[in-house]
């Protein structure tokens, strides 16, 4: 059997973001940017610190995502962040997000004082690769040993198979039930 498709893409971009002034405490601003395939999400989330540290802090997180894919994915990412203040702090990170770990696929790029902070600049330089999934079951096929019938439509199925992904299945088929015995079964 042959590998998988693989398909490597490398890119670029920039997202900005105008910071909102009247966000408050536990508020978050979110910017959606579409680009080579991916969904890119910049949050920045205002968070009372005053009692910790003198201060509230803005805190600045960078999501990926791939619209509606049925691929497995992976995106590694240089991240550079940089705000428009007087104090134009640029901060750098790097992370690798993935179709098969989705509550990786945010991380946090910043933390830092929100005073006079009025855009943040986000450079992403990221490599990708995507995989095409395998089909798991070619209805198609010639190959089947058994139909099952639902609503009054006839689905070849190929017991094994069905066995492997599903407990019900693999009782049905090969259990103690007359179905175990059929050609056709009517679910």
């Amino acid at each position: 059997m042959s590998d998988p498709p693989v398909k490597k893409r490398k890119g670029s971009i920039m997202i900005d973001m105008i910071i909102d002034k009247s966000l408050k405490d536990g508020q978050t601003q979110i910017t959606t940017h579409h680009a080579d395939g991916f969904i890119w999400r910049l949050f920045a989330t205002r968070v009372s610190s005053r009692h910790v540290c003198g201060w509230d802090q803005l805190k600045v997180y960078l999501g990926c995502d791939v619209d509606g894919s049925s691929e497995l994915w992976l995106a590694k990412t240089k991240i550079q962040l940089t705000d428009q203040s007087i104090y134009c702090r640029p901060s750098t990170a790097s992370h690798s997000f993935t179709s098969w770990r989705p509550y990786h696929n945010k991380c946090q790029i910043a933390q830092m004082n929100p005073e006079g902070i009025d855009a943040l600049f986000v450079d992403i330089e990221f490599e990708s690769e995507s995989f095409v999934r395998r089909p798991i079951l070619n209805l198609k096929s010639d190959i089947h040993d058994a139909i099952l019938v639902l609503e009054g439509q006839k689905i070849p199925v190929d017991k094994q198979v069905l066995s492997y992904q599903s407990s019900y299945f693999n009782r049905l088929f090969y259990g103690d039930f007359k179905e175990s015995k059929q050609d056709e079964i009517e679910l």
